[in-house]
């Protein structure tokens, strides 16, 4: 498929008054296609026409040439020639069969039709059809032809997209970034590698959203490309070993530890609203689960007022229970827990914007609980393998060398 240019099927003649070969006919003799689409210009109908007849002379049947009118109304404008040449090819990628290479001369018609080619080259649709160049008719020989590779630039940019996405726990944003290129990619491996890393993203995406049955089915699913390897291979490979059996555990700890987590990741990602929620969950879990352990009734949170400590809070300290007593001292006091309590209610009851401050400070306050409250220790949250902070050092590993292979 290409459009036609002034200089199509040949241009002026050459030192020796010998006509040069134009851009399609050059692609033409070095693919030897089945099909041919030529699109041309009004005012090129009569070079198009003459290149069609000079491919009919070479051997091909007539009716596997095609020429089809391009109307932009100005073949200098990107903006106009783009809709002409998006439709011409959505048409011809519909019609041909599925396992049919399709490829694009880019030499011949006007320098803007070239930068369409390559614009149309980059929509997911069309990332299979290969671009080619033609350089300067100098000689008939193959060494004209030129094969136009996205790959690289477009695995750079894939892998930066996911390296953003992942500083703020992006994961479902990464995974689809992953996904689109391994699409698109033409090297096999490359492709494998983002299969694999997207179903990696895919599986943590589940898990920062409590869908564990989905983020286990995944990773089990899970391969692992050749072409990953070094230390950053087998510290992924040791993490995902990890997470496949923190996955199959059940219990009100564990449970408590992927809410607050899902946390973190939220206040990291600027989601103030559902950092709040899930450490609140996380923290009233972790007291619950404390009283009912120790043989305390746990007051229903729904009959509770919406300002001071809740009823929980109250019956513990009332009942002089140690372990509670070091909680609210290591946090700082009654009064850090009625200030959280109380900004939560305003925000969820209240219809208030979220403290970023008092935000942070409630996930403290939950972390405080987990250890002190839900025999939990700070080296489980640090070191958990979903932890956000375990998660991210371990990818972004992997990305880096990716990256500083290119």
């Amino acid at each position: 498929m290409s459009c036609v240019g002034t200089r199509d099927p040949h241009g002026n003649p050459d030192n020796h008054d010998e006509l040069t070969e134009g851009s399609i006919l050059t692609l033409f003799r070095y693919l030897r296609p089945d099909k041919v689409y030529l699109l041309a210009t009004p005012e090129l109908d009569d070079e198009a026409a003459q290149t069609r007849d000079w491919m009919r002379n070479a051997g091909i049947a007539p009716g596997n040439i095609t020429v089809n009118e391009l109307t932009p109304d100005n073949p200098a404008l990107v903006n106009d020639v783009l809709p002409n040449l998006f439709e011409q090819l959505r048409q011809i990628v519909e019609e041909a069969p599925k396992d049919a290479e399709l490829h694009i001369g880019t030499s011949s018609g006007t320098p803007q039709m070239a930068q369409a080619w390559m614009i149309l080259k980059t929509v997911e649709t069309f990332s299979h059809v290969r671009l080619w160049q033609i350089l300067a008719p100098r000689t008939h020989s193959d060494q004209r032809v030129a094969e136009i590779s996205l790959d690289d630039f477009t695995w750079r940019s894939a892998l930066n997209e996911v390296y953003r996405a992942i500083e703020h726990h992006l994961y479902e944003r990464a995974a689809r970034a992953m996904h689109a290129y391994a699409s698109q990619a033409t090297h096999p491996e490359k492709r494998r590698i983002c299969e694999y890393l997207g179903g990696i993203l895919a599986a943590w995406n589940h898990v920062d959203r409590l869908e564990f049955a989905e983020a286990r089915r995944k990773l089990e699913n899970l391969g692992t490309p050749s072409s990953l390897h070094g230390q950053n291979a087998t510290d992924m490979t040791e993490l995902l070993n990890k997470q496949r059996i923190a996955l199959k555990r059940s219990n009100s700890i564990e449970r408590s530890i992927y809410v607050y987590h899902a946390a973190q990741r939220r206040m990291n990602r600027e989601d103030l609203i559902g950092s709040f929620a899930f450490s609140r969950s996380a923290y009233e879990s972790a007291l619950e689960t404390y009283m009912r352990r120790n043989g305390y009734s746990a007051p229903d949170l729904q009959s509770d007022d919406l300002s001071g400590l809740s009823k929980r809070e109250k019956d513990l300290i009332g009942k002089n229970d140690t372990k509670f007593a070091d909680f609210v001292k290591a946090v700082g006091g009654e009064r850090v827990i009625d200030k959280v309590r109380t900004h939560r209610n305003n925000v969820f009851h209240g219809n208030i914007d979220p403290d970023r401050e008092v935000v942070k400070l409630s996930l403290k306050v939950t972390q405080s609980a987990m250890v002190y409250l839900g025999d939990c220790s700070e080296e489980q949250l640090r070191d958990h393998p979903f932890a956000p902070g375990i998660e991210r050092k371990t990818i972004e590993a992997v990305l880096k060398e990716r990256l500083q292979e290119l």
